[in-house]
């Protein structure tokens, strides 16, 4: 019987909300033999997870197998609000590996069954009067005439010397009775024969008009070479000129995902350097946060946060215009792109509502809504109505609130914005995760979405861009009969 092999491999990195760039294709000139399956085990961050089989394709034989839904039990995400420097987002992203192998249906007869003394007891052991390819860590489901010796177990590779048999061999099955030799047949095997390289998914997604993407285009480090410059971000806005600044007011903070190789590293150090300019883009300093990544880090590949507001970990001066931020490993080597922020200071009569939101490469983008904001609530009860009695006193109920539930429900603006602008924030009313942040605590409200549109608007037609949202926070108003 032949071995499986591995003819194609996922992506080293890929979006785990998605089948593409996660499937291995496995092959086994075998594949035709009764009963055949592919078998996979899939292990998760070091851990066992799940085992699996695929039926060989027609006419080719192969097997295509897929981890996704399996590993995405194993990702969720990190609300990154609130931090003063990088910091690994260790729910974003799994590594995985798995062994391959195979079942089919031997259909081979046993000759006997015998009693073989193993340590201090004794195994099952096996003898055939035909050839057979099974091998110490097969295994095996026996079926036979005699119900004790049927069932499943391990071979474990022991030698038996019987009645000059052809082959032979012994199973961890402890062999405790006295019986009369049986006969039967082994109807299945389980073999397991190779094991895969670590692989990477994160939560991010792919776009149908990206198959065939290599997201490796992400990972920053490249066996320290200081050439490996320029990865990108994780996120699709476009503030990587500063003519295409992002807007953030003095006091907010925001953060930004990225994927680092740390087995690449030509220092330890992750340094987040922003460099800071007045409105004539004249430089007036710079700031760099450091961490130590700790040599050996396991995994490899990684996602990381880090701040890039105002507040990152300095008071940037009062005249500050805009500012740049980017990745660097040690003191020079660049090894990301550069983006690019400016200062808010207008003036609003309205309350700023700061949104936050997982964009569709699974890090968080953010949104100031800075007109109005409509608040109301839903009210929705149950009631239980009774007779008064006939000397009933005043005060006492006919109509009674035996429950209610109770929405904070809000209707927000954003200032006037460009038309790259509005279609970015298509990300936002699409996100499954969004927040509302208080700008006093930091702290990040969870709410959901109520808008099922969401209409594309250009210049030609709209000539002028804001967005209307509409959402409910995600817990209910407590009230005394809920």
């Amino acid at each position: 019987m032949a071995t499986t092999t591995i003819l194609t491999n996922p992506d080293q990195i890929s979006p785990i909300n998605s089948i593409y760039g996660n499937t291995f294709v496995l092959n086994n000139v075998s594949s035709s033999a009764l009963n055949f399956k592919y078998l996979v085990k899939v292990f998760a961050n070091n851990v066992f997870l799940i085992q699996e089989s695929a039926p060989p394709r027609p006419i080719t034989g192969q097997g295509q197998y897929s981890p996704q839904k399996s590993l995405l039990t194993q990702v969720s995400y990190d609300l990154p609000q609130a931090i003063t420097q990088a910091t690994e987002a260790i729910n974003s992203l799994v590594y995985y590996r798995i062994q391959y192998g195979y079942s089919y249906n031997p259909n081979l007869t046993i000759a006997g069954i015998y009693q073989v003394p193993v340590g201090a007891g004794y195994n099952f052991g096996y003898t055939f009067s035909t050839a057979h390819n099974l091998t110490t860590g097969d295994i095996i489901t026996i079926q036979t005439d005699n119900p004790y010796f049927s069932g499943t177990s391990s071979i474990i590779g022991a030698t038996f010397v019987g009645e000059n048999p052809l082959v032979s061999f012994v199973t961890d099955r402890a062999f405790s009775a006295s019986s009369s030799v049986s006969t039967g047949v082994i109807s299945n095997v389980y073999r397991f024969n190779g094991t895969s390289s670590t692989f990477f998914g994160y939560n991010g997604t792919r776009q149908y008009n990206q198959v065939g993407y290599n997201f490796n285009a992400f990972i920053m480090g490249s066996s320290g070479s200081s050439t490996i410059q320029s990865r990108p971000f994780l996120t699709n806005y476009n503030n990587t000129t500063l003519a295409n600044a992002k807007m953030i007011m003095p006091t907010q903070q925001e953060t930004i995902g990225f994927l680092i190789n740390t087995a690449a590293f030509p220092s330890l150090q992750l340094t987040t350097q922003v460099n800071y300019y007045n409105v004539n883009n004249v430089s007036l300093g710079t700031y760099s946060g450091s961490v130590t990544i700790p040599r050996g880090f396991t995994p490899s590949i990684q996602f990381w946060n880090t701040t890039c507001g105002p507040n990152a970990g300095t008071t940037l001066p009062a005249t500050t215009d805009n500012y740049s931020i980017k990745i660097k490993f040690g003191s020079s080597t660049v090894y990301s792109e550069t983006r690019w922020f400016r200062i808010d200071n207008s003036c609003s009569i309205y309350d700023n509502v700061r949104v936050m939101f997982m964009n569709r490469y699974g890090a968080f983008d953010y949104w100031n809504f800075r007109q109005d904001d409509q608040q109301s609530y839903n009210v929705s009860r149950n009631e239980y109505k009774q007779e008064l009695a006939w000397n009933y006193s005043i005060g006492d109920r006919e109509r009674t609130i035996l429950s209610q539930k109770v929405e904070e429900t809000h209707i927000i603006n954003t200032n006037w914005i460009s038309e790259n602008d509005y279609a970015f924030l298509a990300e936002l009313v699409t996100s499954p995760e969004v927040y509302i942040v208080d700008e006093t605590t930091l702290q990040a409200y969870p709410i959901i979405i109520t808008d099922s549109s969401y209409t594309f608007k250009t210049a030609n037609r709209d000539k002028i861009f804001n967005l209307t949202l509409s959402y409910v926070m995600s817990y209910s108003i407590e009230t005394q009969n809920q």
